[in-house]
């Protein structure tokens, strides 16, 4: 076989092992966005059908024209959340902030955090969501982690992917110690709720 053929052939065969590499990256991609998606929806849904139990008799509160919900760590959502902008929880409208957990070392950012109704902690170690924990606790704040350790280190739901499905779990003890009343519809769409018998 000549040279050129064998370079034909070894052509050929690194664009066929290119292809399915690229491929599955997009299919991962397609399929982070779609977790996402079905995330986003869930957040929304979460504020909906949850009562502000220990905000109802703060005029502050209810004077507010929006409800803010605060993303902490890296942003798994991209422009993804953006759709609540347009939603409304309770006649307000969804203000969205975002920051990182070295922002908890910072006591400007942390009020900023402590204002916020409801908190996303993004994937983390143990020690930021312990860190991130400390702070929300038994504050009125509904706190929602990514991944299902979340509601051990003390957190209220924590989502979790099972046989490929989004899925979450529900501390109802953290929600009840926190003020925080989710609806029935919530608690019966969960894997798993935490309550005292």
């Amino acid at each position: 076989m000549s040279k050129t053929a064998n370079n034909i052939i070894i052509w050929i065969l690194s664009i066929l092992i290119v292809i399915p590499a690229n491929a599955q990256q997009e299919l991962a991609e397609s399929a982070r966005d779609k977790e996402y998606k079905v995330k986003a929806a869930f957040v929304y849904n979460f504020m909906k059908f949850v009562e502000w139990e220990g905000l109802k008799d703060d005029k502050g509160f209810q004077e507010r024209k929006d409800v803010i919900l605060a993303v902490v760590g890296s942003n798994p959502f991209g422009n993804k959340l953006d759709s609540l902008k347009s939603k409304k929880i309770k006649d307000k409208a969804i203000t969205i902030k975002y920051y990182s957990y070295s922002d908890l070392d910072d006591n400007e950012k942390q009020k900023e955090i402590m204002e916020c109704h409801t908190v996303f902690a993004c994937t983390a170690a143990t020690a930021d969501y312990a860190l991130l924990q400390k702070l929300l606790d038994k504050k009125c704040i509904l706190s929602i982690g990514d991944d299902r350790k979340f509601i051990s280190a003390g957190g209220i739901i924590g989502f979790d992917i099972d046989n490929g499905k989004v899925c979450f779990d529900v501390n109802n003890n953290s929600a009840k110690e926190s003020d925080i009343k989710i609806n029935t519809k919530i608690l019966k769409l969960a894997r798993k709720v935490i309550k005292d018998k």
